[in-house]
C-alpha cells in the first residue's frame, strides 16, 4: 500500500503478520529486497529463484525468435539466388510464352539476350533464368511450330472428311532485305458453315521464279500437308505474269484472280494518269518520310491551287473505294459474293457524282477517270459467271442486281451445276486425303455454299470438264424438279440484313 502524502513512494509488507512500511525511492525495488533480506530471508530466496527462472525463459524465447528470423532471412536469400531448372513447370510455361512472342511478333532471337529484357524478367520472376538464343532457335520455337502444325493438321483433316472443295491463296513477295518468299494460305468452309483460313506456309523462294518452279512449289505444299487432289481446288492469285502462267499451266487448280488486287491496280492506273495528283502524292510521301522540322516547304509552295483542288477531290471520291477495299479484305466471310454489289455501288455513286451539277472541274475529272477504268477492267460485271451465281446465292442480295434475262441465265447455270453434281454424285474428302462419297449435301444452297466462296466448275471455270471421284447413284434431291422447287422456295424468302453473314444463314 502506498502513502500518497509522502514525497517518496512507500509500500506495506504483506508477508505473514509483518505490516511494516518499506521505503521505495523513485519506485525502485532495492528497498523491497533489503527488507526481505533482513526480515524474510526464505521469501527472498524464493523470489530470487523465481525471477531467475523467468529471466532464463525469456532469454530462451528471444534466442529462438532470433534464430527463426535469421533462418528465414537465409532461406529467402537462398531462394532468390536459386533458379528454376529448365524442366520446372513454371520455367517451361514462361519459356513457351517467350517463344510464342518471338514467333508471333517476328522478333530476332537475340532479343532474349538484351539487357533490358533480362532485367525485366529478373524483376518479374527472379527464379526464372532466360535461356540463350540458340535454345530458342534450335528447340523452343521449332517445337512450338511442330505442336501448332500438328494441331492445325488435325483440325483440317477432321473437317476434310466432309467438304466438297477448298481454295488457297498464294503470293510471291520480297522482304525489305530483298529475300524472296512464297505464301500459301488454305481456306474452306467447314461442315458447320464456318469459314476457316490457315496460313500453312511462308517459305523462302530463292532462285528463278519460273512458271514450272512456282507450280512445283505449290503442288509440293499440297502434298506435304496431305491435302486431297480428288476435289476441286481453287487457286487465288494476284496479276503477276509468272504466277498467272503457272495457274494456266496447272491441270489441278481452277484459276481465280484476286479481285481486290485488280481493284487496287485500277485505282492506281487512274491516279497515275493525273499529273497533278502525282505531284501531290510525291509531296505527301516525302512529308511522311522526314521530320516535321525539315518539312519540304519549298516543294509544297510549288503546288498550284489546281493541284490542291485535285487532291481534295481525289480523297473525297476515294472514300467509298477505301470502305469497299476493307470489306473485300474480310476474313470471316466469303468475299466473292460481294464483288458485284461492290462494283455496282461504286459505279452508281460515281455516276451520281458526275451528274451532280454542283460538282465541277477536278472532282468530275477524277470521277470520270475512275469510272472509265472500272468499266474497262470489269466489263459486264453483273452478268459474269461465276460471280453472278455467287451473288444470287447470297441471301443479302439474291436477284436485286439482275434483270429478268440475267436471272434466267444464273438459274440455268445452277441447273447445269446440279446436273454435273448429279452425274458425279456428292463427293467429299475421306480420311487420309482419299475421296469418299458424302451424304451431307442436303440441298442446292448448301452444296454450292460449302466451297469457301469458290464457284462450282459448271459456272464457267476453265477446268469445268475435269472429273472428280467415281460417281454414285444420284439422289432424287438433285432431280431437275427438285432443283427448280429449291430455287423457287429460295426466291420467295425475305432478304437478310446487309451486315449479316451469309454463312450464318
Amino acid at each position: 500500500m502506498t502513502d500518497s502524502n509522502d514525497s517518496n513512494c512507500r509500500s506495506i509488507c504483506k508477508i505473514g503478520i509483518c505490516k511494516l512500511p518499506v521505503q521505495c525511492p523513485t519506485g525502485a525495488t532495492t528497498g523491497l529486497y533489503a527488507h526481505l533480506r533482513a526480515a524474510h530471508p526464505k521469501a527472498r530466496k524464493e523470489c530470487v529463484a523465481r525471477n531467475d527462472e523467468n529471466r532464463k525463459r525469456k532469454l530462451a524465447e528471444q534466442e529462438l525468435k532470433n534464430e527463426n528470423k535469421k533462418q528465414s532471412k537465409v532461406d529467402d536469400l537462398l531462394n532468390k539466388k536459386a533458379h528454376w531448372s529448365s524442366n520446372h513447370p513454371n520455367a517451361i510455361a514462361i519459356t513457351n510464352l517467350v517463344g510464342r512472342m518471338l514467333a508471333i511478333d517476328m522478333l530476332p532471337y537475340d532479343f532474349v539476350e538484351c539487357r533490358v529484357f533480362k532485367g525485366l524478367m529478373k524483376l518479374m520472376e527472379p527464379q526464372y533464368l532466360v535461356p540463350s538464343r540458340t535454345t530458342f532457335s534450335r528447340s523452343v520455337v521449332p517445337e512450338l511450330y511442330c505442336s501448332v502444325k500438328q494441331k492445325t493438321a488435325n483440325e483440317i483433316y477432321r473437317d476434310f472428311e466432309d467438304i466438297p472443295s477448298y481454295s488457297f491463296t498464294t503470293d510471291l513477295w520480297t522482304s525489305t532485305a530483298q529475300d524472296p518468299f512464297i505464301y500459301f494460305c488454305l481456306s474452306y468452309v467447314s461442315p458447320e458453315f464456318e469459314l476457316k483460313t490457315f496460313a500453312l506456309e511462308n517459305k523462302p523462294f530463292p532462285g528463278e521464279h519460273t512458271v514450272k518452279i512456282i507450280l512445283e512449289s505449290l503442288e509440293k505444299t499440297i502434298d506435304n500437308w496431305e491435302l486431297p487432289r480428288t476435289v476441286p481446288i481453287y487457286a487465288l492469285r494476284d496479276n503477276g505474269s509468272n504466277i498467272k502462267s503457272a495457274m494456266n499451266l496447272s491441270q489441278s487448280f481452277y484459276d481465280l484472280s484476286c479481285f481486290d488486287h485488280t481493284f487496287q491496280l485500277t485505282i492506281n492506273d487512274a491516279v497515275s494518269e493525273m499529273d497533278g495528283m502525282q505531284r501531290v502524292e510525291a509531296v505527301r510521301k516525302e512529308k511522311d518520310a522526314i521530320p516535321a522540322e525539315l518539312a519540304i516547304s519549298e516543294k509544297i509552295d510549288n503546288l498550284t491551287n489546281a493541284d490542291w483542288k485535285l487532291a481534295e477531290g481525289y480523297h473525297t471520291i476515294l472514300a467509298p473505294f477505301e470502305q469497299a477495299s476493307r470489306e473485300l479484305c474480310g476474313k470471316n466471310y466469303p468475299t466473292l459474293y460481294i464483288k458485284i454489289p461492290t462494283l455496282y455501288g461504286l459505279n452508281q455513286q460515281l455516276q451520281r457524282f458526275i451528274n451532280d451539277p454542283s460538282h465541277k472541274g477536278c472532282r468530275v475529272l477524277i470521277a470520270r477517270k475512275l469510272k472509265l477504268k472500272l468499266d474497262r477492267q470489269f466489263p459486264q460485271f453483273i452478268s459474269a459467271l461465276p460471280d453472278a451465281a455467287c451473288t444470287f446465292l447470297d441471301k443479302r442480295y439474291k436477284p436485286i442486281f439482275f434483270s429478268e434475262q440475267q436471272q434466267a441465265t444464273v438459274v440455268d447455270s445452277l441447273h447445269q451445276y446440279s446436273k454435273e453434281f448429279r452425274s458425279r454424285g456428292g463427293t467429299g474428302v475421306g480420311g487420309g486425303g482419299h475421296c469418299a462419297l458424302s451424304d451431307h449435301n442436303t440441298n442446292l444452297i448448301q452444296g454450292t455454299s460449302a466451297s469457301a466462296g469458290a464457284p462450282a466448275p459448271a459456272f464457267g471455270s476453265a477446268g469445268a470438264g475435269r472429273t472428280l471421284a467415281a460417281a454414285s447413284k444420284p439422289s432424287s434431291l438433285w432431280d431437275a424438279a427438285s432443283v427448280q422447287e429449291e430455287i423457287r422456295m429460295y426466291m420467295i424468302e425475305p432478304l437478310i440484313g446487309r451486315n449479316a453473314n451469309a454463312l450464318d444463314w
